[in-house]
This record gives structure tokens, sequence and C-alpha cells, in this order.
């Protein structure tokens, strides 16, 4: 059902906000310059139609310059984007005497991710008001030339109303599909009546309600006010539209890999498109090991190789599909994959191979079969056979030759440790003069390795528990030789390696800011720094505490082996917002500060109450 006051509100809408403004700060609502209430005061009004008898007040005073502020900063930050539109209605009153600045008064604002729309009042002759809804794009794109206006624009409403008497607005904005599928809804209802309204309307990708506000400034530039003039506002409601222009899921897609081979730990960038803006939202995979997603865009993902990551392909998974990367990644060593088969688990990142269970026709990458001297056996029917007679090796055991041994090699997968546990043990007790076993590391003996002598009809045999540090290229051999004749002396084989890696050393990212204090209505730079460079491009996620004083982008990207990059700064309303840059778990923050602008004269403006209340930014002042 539509709201009881709010008419017409959209059905099957969700609650963001409702307050009475029956205080500057709470219920999700911030002063966002004045906390104390200089200019914004709460007053008692009986005719407030909806929730009286607290109504918000907002003072402009007299000397007020045009586009220096004025009224107050009242503002609610939403927490999160609503991309399928937002309905917001509140009501609003201009005192009997209220003075416009001749290219009118802004008085509301819908933030988004990127840009803002804004309610405009402008005089109309004795105590007549109009309005115009306005929105404004970065570098007149996307273009609206099919409404008359290319970059800024704006809708003149149909409906007046009177200084002194209470107004009923509902706003409705619902963000077009495609930058240039004119399918946007943009309107406005006062006192129930249709003011004004466009459903052909382009806005850029991305650009999602996340704010409303009243953040009320007098006029555009230049002109003074000769009187004190006040601004009343009775309640507020905002509201998500469940129906409108919801942009489609779209499977991801993966252009690019970079680098394509390296180390577990090395930093991964992933170009492609349909991403989830959300690192969370996105879950990348090597060869099925998980991957960190330390920062997202929709075009591009920054991780690093996971400690148990195998090479294999590169995968992508939001909740718009799955993406596979167009070439695989090579994991070098240090390689903390599995053997070929038989692996699982032993402990966190730990891989465990068991040589009956791993046997194979294939020689390696784990397990070998050889002779004595290295060469390889020959396989046939489930046994591998050396060049001496009876020499062979199968799933369960293997038979010396009659003068050299019998070899099984286990090669690590990279550096970290094993644990070898197993038996020798007789497995023919009919005959033969036993057998000398051994396990050895790289060639030489090793603790607990042996040798062990296996007598004729010792079906117990002798175990062995063998923990030891490897690195990269290490191998351990498990050998059987004779003793006198090797009729009857097929032995026992079932050795058991668990291997764990080499902990992964987390990169350490140390990022820093320049702080900056401004002008405000200028645009600036500050340095992001990255310590140490990374051998692939880094996305930063930044953040304004205060956006309506620094306006910065939603993130940006220091280039492969690049120790900074400049962040563009839009400086606003007079403040200072605390800038937050962040990349997985390494963050830092700075202030960016805008001061006061001067006058025509070149002098800065005396009164702190005029100076505290500017326009937002260079580019908003459109008139």
């Amino acid at each position: 059902m539509p709201h009881a006051h709010y008419t017409n509100e959209p059905s099957g809408t969700t609650l963001i906000n409702e307050t009475s403004h029956n205080a500057i700060v709470g219920s999700g609502w911030t002063d966002v310059y004045d906390t104390t209430g200089y200019q914004t005061t709460i007053v008692s009004d009986a005719t407030a139609p909806y929730s009286p008898n607290n109504v918000m007040r907002q003072r402009f005073p007299q000397g007020l310059i045009g586009g220096n502020g004025g009224g107050g900063g009242n503002f609610c930050q939403f927490s999160t984007n609503y991309p399928q539109g937002i309905f917001w209605g509140f009501d609003m009153k201009l005192d009997p005497n209220f003075e416009h600045q001749p290219s009118g008064t802004k008085v509301a604002w819908i933030h988004t991710s990127g840009n803002n729309f804004f309610l405009t009042f402008h005089d109309y002759g004795g105590n007549t008001v109009g309005i115009h809804l306005n929105y404004q794009w970065p570098d007149n794109q996307p273009s609206n030339a099919h409404l008359g206006f290319v970059g800024s624009g704006y809708l003149t409403g149909s409906q007046t109303f009177q200084r002194g008497s209470w107004c009923r607005f509902e706003w409705l904005y619902v963000p077009s599909s495609t930058p240039s599928s004119r399918n946007g809804t943009y309107a406005l209802w006062m006192d129930g009546l249709l003011s004004c309204r466009t459903d052909q309307l382009n806005n850029p990708a991305g650009l999602y309600p996340n704010a409303i506000s009243h953040i009320s400034i007098w006029g555009g530039v230049g002109g003074v006010k000769t009187r004190e003039s006040y601004l009343y506002v009775d309640h507020s409601y905002a509201s998500a539209l469940s129906g409108g222009t919801v942009p489609p899921v779209l499977a991801p897609t993966i252009a690019s890999i970079t680098p394509t081979s390296g180390p577990v730990g090395t930093p991964l960038t992933i170009v492609g498109s349909n991403f989830d803006a959300d690192a969370v939202g996105n879950v990348v995979t090597v060869n099925g090991a998980t991957a960190t997603v330390l920062a997202a865009t929709t075009t591009q993902l920054n991780t690093a190789i996971p400690n148990t990551a195998t090479s294999g392909s590169v995968q992508v998974v939001t909740s718009g599909g799955t993406a596979t990367a167009p070439v695989s990644f090579t994991v070098t060593a240090p390689d903390p994959g599995g053997g070929t088969g038989g692996g699982t688990g032993g402990g966190a990142g730990a891989t465990t191979n068991t040589f009956s269970t791993d046997f194979s026709s294939t020689q390696g990458p784990r397990w070998y079969y050889l002779n004595e001297d290295g060469s390889q056996m020959t396989y046939s029917s489930g046994l591998w056979s050396g060049n001496q007679t009876y020499k062979g090796i199968w799933s369960s055991g293997f038979h010396p030759g009659t003068s050299t041994a019998a070899v099984v090699k286990y090669v690590v997968p990279g550096a970290g440790s094993v644990r070898i546990t197993g038996s020798y043990s007789d497995l023919d007790t009919a005959g033969g003069n036993g057998v000398t076993c051994v396990v050895k590391k790289n060639g030489a003996s090793v603790s607990g390795g042996g040798p062990f002598t296996i007598a004729n009809g010792d079906t117990t045999g002798t175990a062995y528990d063998i923990t030891n540090t490897v690195v990269a290229g290490d191998y351990f051999t498990f050998e059987v030789d004779p003793i006198g004749s090797n009729t009857n002396d097929s032995t026992n084989l079932n050795p058991v390696v668990v291997y764990t890696p080499q902990p992964q050393v987390e990169e350490v990212i140390t990022l820093a800011l320049t702080s900056l204090a401004a002008y405000e209505q200028t645009t600036n730079n500050i340095t992001l720094t990255i310590t140490p460079t990374r051998a692939t491009e880094s996305i930063v996620l930044l953040s304004s505490s205060l956006p309506t004083t620094a306006t910065i982008p939603a993130s940006v990207t220091i280039a492969a082996n690049t120790g900074s990059t400049s962040v563009p700064v839009t400086v606003g309303l007079p403040g200072t917002s605390t800038v937050t840059a962040t990349l997985g778990t390494s963050s830092t923050t700075t202030t960016v500060t805008a001061l006061p602008a001067a006058d025509s004269q070149g002098n800065v403006t005396v009164s702190p109450t005029l100076s505290a209340y500017t326009d937002f930014l260079l580019t908003y002042r459109w008139f």
C-alpha cells in the first residue's frame, strides 16, 4: 500500500528512512556542517501537515551572498545503493517574507554514487513559487538531447505553491537500464498533483541513489540577501522501489590475467567485465583453490595466488554466472599442489599422498618407479618391471633384483615439511634370505629411515616415522635390496606422505595519502602511495566521510611497478572530510579541508556562518 500521506508512492516499495524531523541529528540524519544547529533549529508549528508540532527550520541570514549556502546541511546517507530507484516524500514551507536569489534556491537533493539531482524554488512573482527539477552529468554525458539537454538540465514544474503555505513534495527517480536506453524516470508531484515527469531519462551506468538531503543553498553566483528568510521542513519518507528498471545481472567475462605464472602469493590482476563492484561479491579460484579478492571494480579484480593453489584455470563466480580465463595460471616452485591422485587433505594447506592409492601406470610427478641406477622401470598389467629378474613394484609391495634394489621415489611438491609413515614387512613367508630396506632423502640417509633388516617370515616388520623440512626439488627414495639370493623376497611397501607447504608469506601493503587544504569549489589532487610496488595493477578503494566537502572517485588504479598515483578531489562546501584508501586489509586515512572562498575583492568571507554554507561543487553552479 502507498504511504498514507505520500499517496503517489509506487506499490511494493521497501522503507529506507522515515523521520519527523523532531531533532537536527538522529533517525539516520546528520547536519554535515553545523551539528550545534546554528543555522538549523527545531521549532514548533501547529500547522505542520503530517507530524506537528515540531518542524525543522533552516535560516538564510541577511547579508548572505548568492552561492554561499544558507539554511542547513541536513543529510541522510543510505546503507547501500538502490539501482531500482527510490521514492522520497517530504513537506516544505517558505516564510511569507522569503527572499529568493534570482537564480533560485536549492532545497533538496537526491545523491548518487556519481552525481546529484536537486530541487530548486523560483520566484514567480507575488507570493507564488515555482520549481525546477534538476539533474547534472559529468563531461556532458550521457546526452539527453532528446529532452533538450546535454549535460546539466532541468524540468519545469507545472504546479506552484504560495509562500507561507505548506506544500507536499513527492519525488521519484528510477535510473535508466543503460546510458542510452532512454527509460529512466524522473518525476515530481506537488500536493498530490503531477508537476513534471519524464520517462525517457538517460543516466551514466551505476548512477544509483545512495543518499538524500536538505542542503539548502541560496542561488547560484551573485546577489546579496537584504532580509532574513526561513525554510521549514516537516517529515521525510524515503523508500526503495521493488519494480522500476533494475539493471540485469550480466554474466562475468575474463579478458586477461596478469601474470600467467608465479609461486603462491603472487599478486594477480584479472581484467574483464560484469564483475561485482563489491569484492565479496566475487569468488575467484585458481584450479579450484579459493583466492582472497583484495579489491574490485566491475572490470578488474585484485587478488593473489592462494597457498593451496596448483596450476590450472582461473575462474570468477558472481551472482551473474561463472567466467574462465582464456589462459591457465602456472604455479611455479614452491608449488604446494597435491599428488596425481589420492590427495585426502591432512591439515590446513596440507596434502596427503598414499602410495597404494596413488599407484598408477604413469611415472611422476610425485611417484616414480625406478631401478637402483635411476632408470625407469617398464609398466605392464599393474606391474612395474625392473632390469633384473623378479625386480618389480606393484600397488602394495615390491621385489628386489638379483643384486640391486627396487626403488620408489617421491618428489615433494615444494618448500615446507613432510611427515612420512609406513612400515617394511615380509609378504612371502615361503622362503628367502630376507631383505635390507632404507628410506633416503636426496640419495643420503635420513634420520629414522634405517637401514632395516627384514627377515623371512617377519610379517610385522619395522615401522618408520620421519619428519623433515624440505625445499622445492627434494625427493625421498624407498629402497629394498636383496640379502644374497632374491627368491621369495616380496616386501610390503605402503608409505604415506603428508606434505605441509611452507606458510604463505602474506603480502604486506602500506598505503599513504597526502592531505589537502584548498578553497571551496576548486579541483585538486592528493597523492596515494603504495609500498612496496606491486608487479600488477592495484585497485585501491576510496571513500569520503563528507562527500559534499570532498568528492573523490570510488577507486583508483595504481599501475604495475608504480609507487604512486594522483587522486582527483573536487573540494565543495567548507569543512573537513576524512578520506580513506583501502586495499585488502591495508588502509590509510587523510583529511581534505575546504576553506571559505574569497569574495570579489579577494577577501575571505568574515562570517563563519556564511562561509560554512556554500554550493557543493563548481560544476553544480549550473545557473
